[in-house]
């Protein structure tokens, strides 16, 4: 079901507002642990994260090593967020600004700090796989053309991020569009059924709303707008309770990656020709702790603080990057200078 968040920037604060409160409802399940159940991976179908998807078919966590590791897939990484927060998944992915929306939050929940996502690694990073994506027979030909229109994206995610940054460098006013908060699989429905003009989505999403709008289907890339960074993200609680999990986790990410870079026939052929491969090309799969990983968690927090009206808080990278299960495994990819990690990370 779609919630409308009106075309007041008042009106998408509030929404902004609510969703932020839901997550606080969401991060008692911290306090739980994993019980007798698998540890989990909650991942996507976004072709950046074929890392996880590879490693999970080829058994690269380790399924004889210790406790299962399972990946279960979520619609987005606003999904695989809410999982680790409610404690149904030990480890997500997601982009920097469902990260960065938590991030947010909790300096006004200083007592669920303890609980704060960290980020373990980045897998990879693409600018060439999010659109926006028209129907031409709502008269919609050319970017100028969504001026009055309904805009269904998900708030607090990648998308809306990417939406934001492709209005601004369009001139498209913010009070000229309704933008109407849709989760990613019911986009296409909600394009389909006239609720909205236009979509903001990314791979495989894309490319089953072009076929479904057929040759009224106007696809504006977002490739100038913003480069993505697919974010490991675990909790203390993980880190310190299964460090040897978060090991097997890191290698392998790491020996999945190496056979899409190496052995990329391969990999095709054991992930199945996965969902917008096509768009493989531009997307840069590499494990590491990097200038672009802090970067965009940086560039997020600064955005969602506009969004929401408050100030941008000034944290540590200390405070959502745990770089030592990393750097004990491999050194190398933590090009981050040390420096960045002194203090307790509060501030």
């Amino acid at each position: 079901m779609t919630a409308d968040t009106g075309s007041a920037p008042g009106a998408l604060r509030t929404q902004l507002v609510f969703l932020l409160l839901a997550l606080s409802l969401t991060s008692v399940g911290l306090a739980q642990g994993v019980g007798n159940r698998p540890l989990v991976i909650s991942g996507s179908n976004w072709i950046t994260d074929a890392p996880t998807h590879l490693a999970g078919k080829a058994g690269y966590f380790g399924a004889d090593a210790g406790p299962e590791i399972r990946v279960e897939l979520a619609d987005s990484g606003k999904q695989s967020l809410d999982r680790l927060l409610a404690g149904e998944a030990d480890f997500a992915l997601m982009a920097a600004v469902p990260l960065a929306m938590e991030l947010l939050r909790l300096e006004k929940e200083p007592a669920l700090r303890a609980g704060r996502p960290l980020v373990l690694a980045s897998i990879g990073l693409s600018n060439s796989t999010h659109h926006v994506i028209a129907d031409a027979a709502r008269g919609i030909e050319q970017p100028g053309d969504l001026d009055g229109h309904a805009i269904g994206l998900l708030v607090g995610s990648s998308a809306h991020y990417g939406w934001d940054r492709f209005a601004d460098y369009h001139q498209i006013s913010p009070d000229s569009v309704r933008l109407v908060n849709t989760s990613p699989e019911r986009l296409a429905e909600a394009l389909s059924e006239g609720r909205v003009d236009a979509v903001v989505t990314w791979t495989p999403y894309s490319e089953r709303i072009m076929t479904q709008l057929q040759s009224d289907g106007r696809r504006f890339p977002l490739d100038a707008m913003d480069s993505v960074s697919w974010l490991l993200v675990s909790t203390r609680s993980t880190i310190d309770n299964h460090p040897d999990e978060v090991r097997r986790v890191l290698q392998g990410y790491a020996r999945a990656i190496e056979m899409l870079q190496s052995e990329p026939d391969r990999a095709v052929e054991m992930l199945g020709q996965p969902p917008g491969w096509s768009e493989h090309g531009r997307v840069a799969w590499k494990l590491a702790l990097d200038w672009p990983s802090l970067f965009n968690v940086e560039d997020k927090m600064g955005w969602g603080a506009g969004l929401l009206g408050v100030e941008r808080p000034r944290l540590s990278p200390a405070a959502f990057i745990a770089r030592e299960p990393l750097e004990r495994y491999r050194p190398g990819a933590v090009t981050l200078p040390i420096w960045l990690g002194d203090g307790d990370g509060s501030k």
